[in-house]
């Protein structure tokens, strides 16, 4: 089967595994990501520069990819070059119409999209492709507020022939507010991000214990919670630090944390390898999170056999399980997070528990060709009926 995927950057993390299991099954994959000066960096990709040229350029033309050779054909991989961003510029539309020519020639089966197509990207509706689209955020989080990407979100789920969930637990209310037809909905799941067993995360980064946060930041991952809480932790447990890991924008006033030196901030962009040792070395990562869906962080953490004390919002509980794999606990409350963190801090029996039950339990339930055996049920579907 011939297959578009069309992903993004900041998806790489969960996109990888998924389009290599496609490959390992024989099916032809042609994988693309936009590429532009903001977003080279993002999920498991991290390049220097991009390309003067507008275009596409294959995943083997980049020197930063090569540690993934093994695990996906890069020589399907492409990357759609803008060097200018914003559709007045003439390299944007060359850019597209070099994709969407190419597209066409390939003469694929079915087109699988990670994310509402937007701009010119709308275009590809008119390809009379059969089309399936993840929906990642079934009710979007709390701090998007754009009109247009809502209206982008409706057109995707009336344009494409079915509609991916990746939890059952938001199904009923995001058939409720978009009005989608139950037989239109796919629920299945994302995997173990199993390319971490291909880094080398290097001898330890922080010396002293720490719990981590970490990922892009913001306002709905509830970091101020977090910080708040620490202060009553450090009264249990001096000896333990809290690393915040991620780029993005501190939206509460985190100056009056910067006198503590058991709250580090680390506010970049963070490596893949970086990020592998400040999981593999952290007691357990927390996501304090007003509100969610499923989570690429706590699939990162336990891909790593970390567990996790998250909040009892979106699909997080159905992820973590109580005292199984984390805890959970209510959301906006410090003093239940608080309690959280310095319970389990004191009981290093339980964490190795959770561990194991990580290593010897989920690992064994997230299997990609299960995930994948959907999928192509999925595809063999929307393509019978779209001939019909």
């Amino acid at each position: 089967m011939k297959i578009i995927y069309f992903g993004e950057i900041h998806s790489s993390d969960s996109d990888f595994p998924l389009v290599r299991e496609l490959q390992r099954r024989g099916h032809e994959v042609y994988y693309f990501i936009p590429l532009v000066e903001r977003f080279k960096r993002g999920g498991i990709i991290d390049l220097k520069r991009i390309r003067n040229n507008p275009g596409l350029y294959q995943g083997t033309e980049f020197e930063e990819l090569k540690i993934y050779s093994s695990y996906i054909d890069l020589s399907y991989l492409y990357f759609i070059n803008f060097p200018k961003e914003g559709k007045k510029h003439l390299s944007t539309w060359i850019a597209f119409f070099k994709t969407y020519s190419f597209i066409r020639k390939i003469n694929a089966d079915v087109m699988h999209l990670v994310w509402p197509l937007s701009w010119l990207w709308t275009y590809f509706y008119y390809l009379k492709i059969p089309k399936l689209q993840i929906v990642h955020d079934p009710i979007r989080h709390s701090n998007i507020t754009s009109k247009r990407d809502e209206e982008w979100r409706k057109r995707a789920f009336r344009e494409c022939n079915k509609l991916v969930l990746l939890n059952a637990s938001q199904k009923d209310a995001f058939i409720t507010k978009y009005k989608i037809k139950d037989n239109k909905i796919l629920l299945n799941m994302m995997g173990e991000f199993d390319y971490l067993r291909k880094i080398d995360s290097g001898p330890r980064i922080i010396k002293q214990n720490y719990i981590l946060f970490f990922g892009q930041i913001f306002s709905y991952k509830g970091l101020e919670y977090l910080c708040e809480s620490m202060v009553k932790v450090h009264e249990k447990c001096p000896d333990v630090s809290l690393v915040i890991a991620g780029n993005g924008n501190l939206y509460f006033d985190f100056e009056q944390y910067r006198k503590y030196n058991y709250i580090r901030l680390i506010n970049r962009y963070i490596p893949l390898a970086e990020l592998s040792n400040l999981l593999t070395f952290s007691k357990f990562c927390v996501c304090p999170y007003i509100d969610a869906t499923q989570s690429g962080v706590l699939l990162t953490a336990f891909s790593l056999n970390v567990p996790a004390i998250v909040t009892n919002v979106g699909a997080l509980p159905e992820m973590v399980g109580q005292e199984e794999y984390g805890i959970v606990i209510p959301p906006k409350n410090v003093e239940a997070l608080s309690t959280a963190i310095s319970c389990l801090l004191l009981d290093e029996e339980k964490q190795i528990k959770m561990r194991k039950n990580i290593e010897q339990k989920w690992k064994k339930q997230m299997s990609w060709e299960g995930i994948v055996d959907k999928y192509i049920e999925a595809y063999k579907k929307i393509i019978k009926d779209e001939s019909d």
